[in-house]
């Protein structure tokens, strides 16, 4: 009896080998975020028998469908060069019997417009022999595909790709959907320009129509003034046109990016007798550093096996490093490796090379070439946090904040002690602060040196008819010795502090603020009485304008900022300081930059205050501004 439940058992195993199954979903599948979609699956399909796989999924026409898709394939009939498929080529996909092989665009794609209404099902076809099904070409096959499925509503398409990154956040264990996920991001990156750069052409082709119009008026003025309007609109329907048309191309270009990694991981699995491939993805050659270490990462990947592993910097074995290329003789021999290694640089040209020796004795050298250039003594910051306030209602963790930040300057990134300097409480009095930022930071920063402004405090708003802003409001910070009954006089307005920033000569400035100017009541933020506008952003982008300048606030215009209690600082910085000790390096190269950063804390601190809070970043700098180094 147990051997026939043991056989029944098995059948059943291959049975769904051969014709595709539904297999374990996504382990987190949170409400809030699932709710958004009409409809999620993950289907296997095999290779080794053709069959179309009924799914779960039902769709009506018009939704738009989602198929992120992982896996390998081997089609025996294929020549060797194409025989590892790629989804795009035996994928497919149908509605019923309605709609019948619709090929599954690359590894991953979004479908618009379904054509019709019905169970999906899919298949691995030969592509070329659609219509021939015989069982011969199939039985060969190996491998196969695992396809995560969403169905979705065109009117919520903008809130897919956060949706798709915090369900991959979520399941932050499964690599390969997180791949797909940022993968397909890009792609509705592009799609998203698109659509509004062809709306913006609609718009220009319509307004160009109105201003024609007035060229029948007997008003020569006004003939000659609708012409030159016209010349205007045409010229921006060509810049429109250009760029629409350069979202195309970087769209073929990312495709067949796509495409060209895949045939090359096609040839690495049929190739024989040739040596490993060796591919580093960090630093780029040709890089220039200001921070003395640096991650070296990559892959080592062999069809047999890779016997050693060596590291030289500038010329010469780096023993400690290459340690594990020596062990690996030793041990079971791997086909791949991934190393992620600190490298400390020297001034001047760095030549890193990696050298691995596959079971056959075939030998592959790459090398990457960066510079690198001691300037950390040219990086000035000031730092503010103000817990006790002289005639303001006090906070608890600001001054917290604001040592962290002061010790994670001179600790974490070596910035010269001297270089940086500490305002905590009564230090932190209105003088002091205009003496710093407008006189000794205009003094020291040169045009290439980097500036960091860091203020953890009390932020409020007073109104002011003649507010730039729109809004009727003057937005300010609170020194020590601020008083609500005299602002103007007892604190610093926010165009004081646009005025102070184009002082300071350095084309790098970043500042951040975690306060806020909503005149709620609570958190860092003093409450106005009476008030009920709502506060304009624009005051950011008036500290933000000139050249390289980033401003970085702790929550929206109209939001708090909040502080706690199990956290021990403000939500903000405490989530800021996370990123810089290494969280927030999205690419594993060693190095945080602004925009990490920022991505890091506009992801965790909504999520950390039920969306109530969420940062903002404003300005731009040339190339990348690098706030920290992960050790």
């Amino acid at each position: 009896m147990k051997k026939t439940i043991n056989v029944i058992l098995i059948c059943v195993f291959i049975s769904l080998l051969i014709s595709g199954c539904a297999t374990a979903p996504l382990k987190n599948q949170p409400q809030q975020i699932m709710q958004h979609f009409k409809q999620y699956g993950r289907v296997t399909i095999n290779a080794m028998k053709f069959n179309w796989t009924e799914t779960d999924i039902t769709v009506q026409k018009n939704d738009r469908l989602i198929f992120l898709v992982s896996g390998k394939v081997f089609l025996s009939s294929w020549s060797p060069l194409t025989r590892n498929a790629i989804p795009s080529s035996c994928l497919f996909y149908a509605i019923d019997d309605k709609n019948q092989g619709f090929a599954i665009r690359y590894g991953y794609s979004a479908v618009n417009e379904i054509r019709a209404s019905g169970r999906l099902k899919l298949a691995i076809i030969e592509g070329s022999y659609l219509s021939d099904k015989n069982p011969q070409r199939y039985k060969n096959n190996q491998g196969g595909f695992t396809v995560d499925l969403f169905v979705y509503e065109k009117s919520k398409e903008e809130k897919v790709p956060d949706l798709l990154k915090e369900l991959a956040r979520q399941n932050s264990e499964d690599q390969v959907f997180n791949t797909l996920v940022e993968k397909i991001n890009k792609d509705f990156e592009i799609l998203f320009a698109e659509q509004q750069t062809k709306k913006e052409i609609a718009e220009t082709q319509k307004e160009i129509v109105k201003i024609a119009e007035k060229m029948n008026s007997e008003d020569k003025a006004e003939i000659s003034t609708a012409k030159d309007d016209i010349e205007i609109m045409k010229d921006k329907l060509v810049q429109l046109t250009q760029q629409l048309e350069q979202l195309g191309n970087l769209k073929k270009e990312f495709k067949a990016k796509e495409l060209r990694e895949k045939d090359l991981l096609a040839k690495l699995e049929t190739a024989r007798q040739r040596p490993p491939i060796v591919f580093i993805g960090s630093p780029r050659t040709g890089l220039a550093m200001e921070f003395k270490r640096i991650n070296l990462y990559g892959v080592i990947e062999d069809d047999k096996a890779i016997e050693t592993v060596e590291f030289f910097i500038n010329g010469e074995l780096n023993e400690a490093i290459s340690k594990r290329g020596i062990l690996i003789s030793q041990q079971a021999k791997p086909k791949r490796i991934e190393f992620n290694e600190k490298i400390v640089l020297m001034n001047g040209k760095n030549t890193l090379l990696v050298k691995a020796i596959d079971s056959d004795g075939f030998t592959t050298e790459k090398e990457v070439v960066v510079s690198y250039t001691e300037s950390r003594k040219n990086v000035w910051a000031v730092v503010i946090g103000i817990d006790t306030y002289q005639k303001v209602r006090h906070l608890k963790y600001a001054a917290k904040d604001a040592t962290a930040f002061y010790r994670y300057l001179i600790e974490k990134i070596r910035i010269p002690q001297e270089n940086v300097s500490l305002l905590l409480n009564e230090q932190a009095h209105l003088y002091k602060i205009r003496s710093l930022l407008g006189t000794h930071l205009k003094r020291k920063a040169g045009k290439d040196d980097m500036v960091m402004i860091f203020f953890a405090g009390h932020g409020a708003t007073e109104k002011d008819a003649l507010s730039p802003d729109g809004d009727g409001l003057e937005k300010y910070i609170l020194p020590y010795d601020a008083d609500l009954k005299n602002l103007y006089a007892s604190a610093l307005p926010m165009s004081e502090i646009s005025k102070i920033f184009n002082r300071i000569y350095s084309e790098r400035l970043i500042f951040i603020a975690d306060a806020c100017y909503s005149g709620a009541s609570g958190g860092r933020t003093i409450g106005v009485p009476g008030m009920r506008t709502n506060i304009s952003d624009a005051f950011m982008d008036r500290i933000s304008s000139g050249k390289g300048r980033v401003i970085i606030t702790a929550s929206g215009a109209n939001e708090v900022s909040t502080e706690n209690d199990d956290l021990k600082h403000g939500v903000f910085t405490y989530y800021l300081l996370e990123g810089l000790k290494g969280s927030a390096d999205l690419d594993k190269d060693g190095i945080i930059t602004v925009d990490e950063a920022y991505s890091y804390v506009s992801t965790n601190v909504p999520l950390a205050t039920d969306q109530a809070q969420h940062p903002v970043k404003k300005g731009s700098v040339e190339g990348q501004l690098i706030m920290g180094v992960v050790e």
